[in-house]
């Protein structure tokens, strides 16, 4: 295994490889059987248990909307270890101190922003700016999840991250005024959607 390119704490790194693996188990489980949804307890993982435990099932002639909005809710929908690896990089290449996330679910990417951004900034003498990463969650419960891995992780991170609740149309669309060095999309087509419509003064007809 190669090491990580990630600088931070060795508590935060320990959280990372954690909350990888209950992603990557979870993944597992939805796998090995297609007529199961299964439900994550996050909140449970502090006593060493996985949990991962069954939910519910759908029945192969239904299409119950309500079991594939559980699903979705206790899903950690967190990018593979490489690629946050990968975009933390890519954002201490480009010394960028202005981040969007659309969709921070349980909040393991956004860690990842706020780490990288935090170090860029320490590079330009501590200079005081806004948190540095504008994270977006449309779920509630995740997005209580997410303060809770944040908050374990301390003010290295806590303090470089706006959260903000809602439908990022209407979340983003206002006190963005400080630009856009990198914004993380989702594959969803409606946050793609999203993407295109953005201007930022740098590019005015992007």
């Amino acid at each position: 295994m190669s090491r990580s390119p990630v600088e931070a704490p060795q508590h935060v790194l320990a959280l990372l490889n954690k909350l990888h693996k209950l992603s990557i188990e979870q993944e597992d489980r939805i796998k090995g059987d297609k007529a199961r949804f299964v439900s994550t307890d996050v909140s449970n993982n502090a006593d060493g248990e996985d949990g991962v435990t069954p939910h519910k099932y759908l029945d192969n002639d239904s299409n119950s909307k309500a079991s594939l909005d559980d699903l979705m809710r206790d899903k950690f929908i967190a990018l593979d270890e490489d690629k946050c690896h990968f975009v933390y990089q890519l954002i201490r290449a480009m010394d960028a101190t202005n981040v969007i996330e659309a969709g921070t679910s349980f909040g393991v990417s956004t860690i990842y922003l706020a780490l990288a951004v935090r170090q860029n900034k320490k590079s330009r003498d501590g200079a005081k700016v806004k948190p540095g990463v504008i994270a977006t969650e449309n779920e509630p419960s995740k997005a209580a999840k997410a303060r809770q891995h944040w908050a374990q992780c301390g003010s290295e991170v806590e303090s470089e991250i706006d959260l903000r609740e809602g439908n990022l149309l209407e979340t983003l669309a206002t006190d963005v005024e400080q630009g856009v060095d990198l914004l993380l999309l989702d594959s969803e087509s409606e946050f793609v959607a999203f993407g295109f419509q953005m201007n930022t003064p740098h590019d005015p007809d992007n």
